[in-house]
């Protein structure tokens, strides 16, 4: 018997700087496939929080502001409040 698949709640990010531009990662491993930076919501915490997390764990920006919430799939749009750069992510 196989065990079924469990997924938990998650937040993807879109992070637009002040000139409009808009981030995207490569991802690790797999030449020519991006991605926005995502994951998961931890148990008890508001995803707002988690998203503000996971875009410092996967890109290192933590300077956002949250600018738009989408009601109904919870997605929200980010901005940084000066120029941000990346680090490279652990493979």
């Amino acid at each position: 018997m196989t065990p079924e698949k469990s997924y938990r709640p998650n937040v993807g990010i879109i992070v637009f700087n002040r000139k409009g531009e808009v981030l995207v990662g490569e991802r690790v491993g797999v030449p020519d496939s991006w991605q926005f930076p995502q994951g998961g919501i931890d148990e008890g915490e508001d995803p707002q929080a988690a998203a503000l997390r996971e875009l410092y764990e996967e890109v290192g920006i933590n300077n956002a502001v949250l600018a738009y919430v989408h009601p109904y799939a919870k997605t929200a749009l980010l901005m940084p409040t000066s120029s941000y750069s990346s680090r490279k992510a652990a493979a």
